[in-house]
């Protein structure tokens, strides 16, 4: 019964190009490129058509498999890319979810969060 909802952006036309070249170079590990419509909480008309959406697939090399969250857990907690530590992702997804979408709850997403504060606080992180 979870609810997740997300953020498009809109791109100004001068800049498509580069932020394209600059997502498909972050997106590169796994990710296939999709394309769907955006719709607003409340509206059944789509306020974006088409929009480009990256979708982390089960053939990404990084991707750990059918895991428990404390597996999951302790791998984000090791876990360190060339944007940074994976527990900083993903503290900064859960508040953006609180804050953005209020109303939305992602059960499995703060789950993780909070087992990984857990293993944080037990390890003296």
């Amino acid at each position: 019964d979870d609810i997740t909802w997300g953020v498009a952006y809109k791109i100004s036309e001068k800049d498509i190009e580069d932020v394209k070249a600059y997502l498909d170079y972050r997106e590169k590990c796994g990710y296939t490129i999709h394309y769907t419509d955006v719709y607003q909480i409340g509206h059944d008309e789509p306020i974006i058509k088409n929009a480009i959406v990256y979708i982390g697939t089960t053939e990404n090399e990084s991707y750990i498999g059918p895991a428990s969250l404390d597996a999951i857990a302790r791998q984000i907690l090791q876990s360190v890319g060339p944007s940074g530590p994976n527990k900083e992702y993903l503290f900064k997804l859960a508040s953006a979810l609180r804050e953005l979408a209020p109303d939305a709850h992602d059960s499995h997403l703060f789950d993780l969060e909070a087992r990984v504060l857990e293993l944080m606080k037990t390890n003296n992180i």
